[in-house]
């Protein structure tokens, strides 16, 4: 069965990459140039640092805000994964989890934007999993759903 793509969804996932992109990799350096409008979150350039030691402690000693964009930021785009892909194959939507944010923080410390972190990608990759798992809670509760709609003798 062919999954069929609705066009609001495919709007809908390309603002959020755009905001993606505006929030971790860009950190509204374009909408700075064209507009003229300077945000708070604006690193200075030449911010290129890297830690590739997890820390609990020191994802929790991040500023709230920070935290809590890295841990909900992410959970859109398991959802979109899930929802894009065809084969539903568990292992490569996992990977791409894992791949995006490590591509992102490579991303930031090229362009001198943030710092190559590794809690940022422990933190992204469980949002996105979050996100999985909220689609497939989602998608059993619509299958339940549709098989409670269906004549008695269909159901078995």
């Amino acid at each position: 069965m062919k999954k069929k793509i609705k066009p609001l969804s495919i709007i809908v996932f390309t603002l959020y990459l755009f905001l993606i992109w505006v929030f971790f990799i860009d950190r509204g350096l374009i909408i700075h140039k064209l507009f003229g409008v300077y945000w708070s979150f604006i690193r200075p350039l030449r911010f290129q640092t890297t830690n590739f030691i997890p820390s609990v402690s020191a994802m929790l000693d991040e500023e709230k805000a920070v935290l809590l964009l890295n841990l909900t930021a992410f959970i859109p785009m398991g959802f979109f994964i899930c929802y894009f892909t065809r084969d539903n194959n568990k292992y490569k939507n996992i990977s791409f989890l894992v791949l995006i944010p490590i591509v992102i923080e490579i991303l930031q410390y090229i362009f001198a934007t943030g710092a190559l972190d590794i809690n940022d990608i422990i933190l992204n990759t469980v949002s996105g999993l979050i996100g999985v798992i909220i689609f497939a809670i989602i998608k059993k509760f619509i299958k339940n759903k549709n098989k409670k709609t269906l004549p008695l003798y269909k159901q078995w």
